[in-house]
């Protein structure tokens, strides 16, 4: 995606605990790349179920993301699944075969 993202932005924008949480998943290996393109990314994080996450890039160029989990209604920040597709953005790794530039 083209879009700013680092470590910092990500916690601000999940809070701590998601973070170090989607960290886990992101190490793990959890995070499969489904779509990737400069306004869009779709991933599958894979749990206890899996969770599909899309982070859309709007006219502003402001992350919005969503997520299928159940938790994404309920607190203000992001979840976890949303921080592991984040980081694997920035990292530019997926366990699956795309790979992502670290152009962005």
């Amino acid at each position: 995606m083209d879009i700013k993202i680092n470590h910092k932005i990500i916690k601000e924008l999940c809070g701590s605990v998601s973070f170090k949480r989607g960290e886990a998943y992101f190490r793990a290996g959890k995070v499969t790349i489904d779509e990737h393109s400069a306004d869009l990314c779709r991933a599958t994080v894979k749990g206890a179920e899996d969770f599909h996450v899309t982070i859309e890039k709007d006219q502003a160029g402001r992350i919005q993301p969503s997520c299928s989990c159940p938790t994404l209604g309920n607190f203000s920040k992001s979840c976890q699944h949303v921080a592991a597709v984040l980081l694997a953005i920035v990292e530019g790794k997926t366990s699956g075969e795309q790979q992502l530039s670290q152009g962005i």
